[in-house]
Order: structure tokens, then sequence, then C-alpha cells
């Protein structure tokens, strides 16, 4: 689409299952990942062409670049569950797309950012309601912090003040409680805030300059309502977030 006037422009025939993607940071490159076919695609804004794939045999949940472009992490963790989705995630060279280092992480990772100094990473594992910290420079996870039900999505304040957490809700027989929107101080990692978003948050970002954040909710059941929610952010006296309800607006199923 055009921006902002949001013409279709093209349309792409991509790999099945093709749930996320990133847009590498300094070039016109967007990196696709299937869940299906196991691969990333990576396409060409700029030349509206696929320029590649990069097969890495294990479904792809979720994509992140460094601030640079130089890097790219990828999760493993699928949304159909299948015996080859090990807990992983893996950083991949974005010039040469060859995988540099593997991680161990936690049961489903999914979504995935890098911090504002590269060389610490998160990964938010659904299954296992933690998120992963790696540390980028000794090619290790370093420490593993416990989170809200089903964390889903990660995302870091463009300030570098907090870590934003989509947490979609304890699953139980009867079906998902309501989740929350967690937020952590940087570079310490202390939940400050829990915040109402929705009944099952599962994907959060940032604008630009960090005074919003745009949070979608899950349709799960009967009942459910899939929304978009537009927040304004900004710190307190205390340096605390502080998070006021913008738009709310229905975004299909």
């Amino acid at each position: 689409f055009d921006y902002p006037g949001m013409k279709q422009i093209s349309e792409s025939t991509l790999g099945s299952l093709s749930t996320r993607m990133a847009a590498r940071p300094g070039s016109d490159e967007i990196w696709i990942g299937s869940e299906a076919s196991n691969d990333i695609i990576i396409y060409s804004s700029g030349r509206d062409s696929i320029l590649g794939r990069v097969n890495l045999g294990v479904p792809i949940g979720g994509l992140a670049f460094e601030a640079s472009g130089a890097r790219c992490l990828v999760s493993h963790g699928a949304v159909l569950a299948r015996e080859k989705a090990q807990p992983n995630a893996t950083v991949i060279d974005a010039r040469s797309r060859k995988p540099m280092k593997a991680f161990k992480v936690g049961p489903g990772p999914r979504g995935l950012c890098f911090d504002a100094d590269p060389l610490r990473a998160f990964v938010a594992n659904t299954g296992g309601n933690t998120i992963s910290v790696l540390d980028m420079a000794k090619g290790f996870t370093a420490d593993s912090l416990v989170v809200g039900d089903a964390p889903q999505d990660v995302a870091l304040d463009p300030a570098g003040r907090w870590l934003y957490v989509a947490c979609l809700g304890k699953s139980t027989p009867e079906g998902r409680e309501q989740g929350e929107l967690q937020i952590y101080s940087l570079p310490e990692l202390t939940l400050v805030a829990s915040v109402e978003a929705g009944a099952h948050p599962s994907r959060v970002s940032c604008n630009p300059e960090g005074d919003l954040i745009v949070v979608s909710d899950l349709w799960i059941r009967e009942g459910d309502e899939a929304r978009v929610r537009v927040f304004s952010v900004a710190a307190d006296d205390r340096g605390l977030p502080r998070l006021g309800l913008r738009h709310e607006i229905e975004a299909g199923s």
C-alpha cells in the first residue's frame, strides 16, 4: 500500500502461514516469516519483487532487526505445534543471510526485540510465561524473567525507558483468562505497570517518538472483540509510565 493514502499498489504470493514480518533498517528489504514452509522471504519494496529466501528448516515465529540492520533475530515458536519446532532463536547476518548463532530459549517463543544496546535482546516465550534475555556478545541466554501469562510479543520503548510485554492471559479448560500489557523498566527489568488492554493483548508496537503505542487484541472465542487500541505514553514525575487510551478501533477477527 502507499501511505498515507492506503491504496493497494501490489500483491505478492509468499509462503503459507506467513505470519510475521520486519523491515530491515537502512534498506528497502522486508523479511517475512513463514511457519508452514519454514522460509524467510526477503522482499524488496522498492523493486516490488522477492529477492530471495532463507530456509532454516523450522517454522518462523517472529523476526526483529537490530537498529543498524546488520543482524536479524528469529524465533522458532509456531502457532501450529510441530515436533521440529524447537524452542530456540537464531541470529542471522542480514548481508550474507547466513545463520550466525542459535540460542536456547523457553517454550513457544514468539515476539522478540533488541534492547537499545544491541548486545542484549529479548524473546517472549508464550508457552513458558517468561522472557529470555540474550547476551548477543557472548552468545548465550543470560537470564529468564518470569512475566505474565502467555507473553506473545515484546517491544522496546524508543527512548530506552521501558520494555512492553503483551500477555494473552492464562489458558484454562474453560478458555483463556483476560490478559494484560505489562511494562518493565530498563535496564534492570523491574515490573512498573500492568495495564488492561483488551481481553487478550497479542501485539504491541511503538511509534518512533515513543509517545504512542499500539496494542492489538486477539480474538480467541465467541464473545471476544478483535480491536486495536492506541495509547498515549508519558513519564510521570517519578519516571514511571503513564498511559491514556486515545483510540479503540474494530479491526476484523
